[in-house]
């Protein structure tokens, strides 16, 4: 009778930890999959990164015209100083990822850092637009939120002059299929601690 007891205890338990494994891995690849909704932008680690996305973007940082490819002390870099905002640029509820990798060998003296914003699609996440310092304006174009790269340079021509302590402002407009430099709209402004759109 014991014997038979224990042998049931044996198999509860057992049950058990195969139910808490499928409910752990169930949770995870939810998170993979998961719709993030729209929230204040903050910056977070690439623990709440999606794996597919994070894996997107090493796919995508590999493609490149002049065949560079990520070195296992890139990757390491990547692991651990991943980071991203969150922007709802089309305002449907589901936000989009702003990437960047917040370290010097990646972002340079200036701060300078790349920025990759991702769209989720059914299809996966699809890369809208890389450059640098990515920032967010209140106006919008063909239902999209118009964007800055704002990068922090020694000098830049103004209207006048070279100027030194400057931001070069790069304004991007979304065209209906993807995001376009605004060329005639580029500028130099001085650089203070906050810049405003």
């Amino acid at each position: 009778m014991r014997k038979s007891n224990f042998i049931l205890i044996a198999i509860v338990i057992l049950f058990v930890l195969s139910c808490e494994r499928t409910v752990s891995k169930q949770s995870q690849d939810i998170l993979i999959t998961k719709t993030f909704p729209t929230i204040t932008p903050k910056q977070e680690s690439i623990s709440e990164v999606p794996n597919d996305l994070v894996q997107q973007l090493i796919r995508d940082i590999n493609t490149n015209e002049n065949k560079f490819r990520l070195s296992d002390v890139d990757l390491e870099i990547l692991n651990k100083h991943l980071k991203y905002e969150l922007h709802d640029l089309n305002n449907e509820g589901v936000a989009e990822f702003f990437i960047y990798i917040e370290h010097s060998d990646w972002c340079g003296a200036g701060s300078n850092c790349s920025y990759w914003i991702y769209q989720q699609t059914k299809a996966g996440y699809k890369l809208l637009l890389e450059d640098k310092v990515l920032r967010v304006k209140d106006t919008f174009t063909n239902g999209y939120r118009d964007l800055l790269s704002e990068t922090k340079m020694g000098l830049c021509k103004d209207a006048n002059n070279l100027v030194a302590n400057n931001l070069y402002i790069t304004p991007y407009k979304y065209d209906g299929k993807k995001y376009q430099e605004q060329k005639e709209q580029i500028e130099c402004r001085e650089f203070t601690s906050k810049t405003k759109n």
